[in-house]
């Protein structure tokens, strides 16, 4: 009778992590970027930031009226949490410097593959 209780548990544990997956979005790859943030910002009108890489860094831009945060408690692995102050609509990405990739809910890739432009959620 434990079998198939402790069984029955992992495939409830594997489907709630296959939902969390879904849940967190896409991720894309970036190739590194010289682009400012004046481009980024232009390129990605409507968004509310973007993330290109450099030198294998994350730069964040949040559009005017957006405010952003930056989680980076681990190494080389930044947590954005970018949030309209007028509309409240928020978005939260995983901007990774060791890959070069960017995971949300709602990304769109532009500017010949150099720039992740975060919409809300």
């Amino acid at each position: 009778m434990k079998a198939p209780a402790v069984l029955s548990m992992v495939l409830g544990l594997l489907t709630a992590g296959t939902a969390l997956a879904a849940a967190a979005g896409s991720a894309v790859t970036l190739q590194p970027s010289t682009l400012s943030f004046k481009q980024a910002m232009s390129a990605c009108s409507g968004s509310l930031g973007s993330i290109t890489f450099t030198l294998g860094h994350s730069r964040v831009a949040s559009l005017p009226g957006v405010s952003d945060e930056t989680d980076t408690s681990s190494a080389g692995i930044d947590t954005v949490t970018f949030s309209d102050d007028k509309t409240g609509k928020t978005a939260v990405a995983k901007a990774n410097g060791h890959n070069n990739s960017v995971m949300a809910k709602n990304v769109q890739v532009k500017w010949k593959n150099q720039l992740a432009c975060i919409n809300p959620d």
